[in-house]
């Protein structure tokens, strides 16, 4: 399968290193996709390439999900979440 073009990266915040994947240019309003449970930034790859023509969208991996790695002192709070 090939993947639509879209780089990935990390970024720490506070005890995780969340992954990441960045499609599209700035431009219009920019979208971040957070996924639910039992998800991945790898499910939205075609839905945030075709928002992406005319902005920038990233879809992360949440904290303990995907390739974003868990957090050693066990913070799911929502705060941290949201930190994120």
């Amino acid at each position: 399968m090939i993947l639509p073009a879209h780089q990935t990266g990390t970024v720490q915040s506070g005890d995780v290193t969340i992954f990441y994947r960045k499609f599209g240019a700035p431009g219009r309003t920019p979208v971040l996709i957070v996924h639910g449970l039992s998800y991945f930034s790898y499910d939205w790859i075609d839905h945030a390439a075709r928002i992406a023509t005319e902005r920038e969208v990233v879809a992360i991996d949440m904290r303990g999900f995907g390739q974003s790695s868990c957090s050693p002192a066990r913070d799911y709070k929502l705060e941290a979440m949201s930190g994120d």
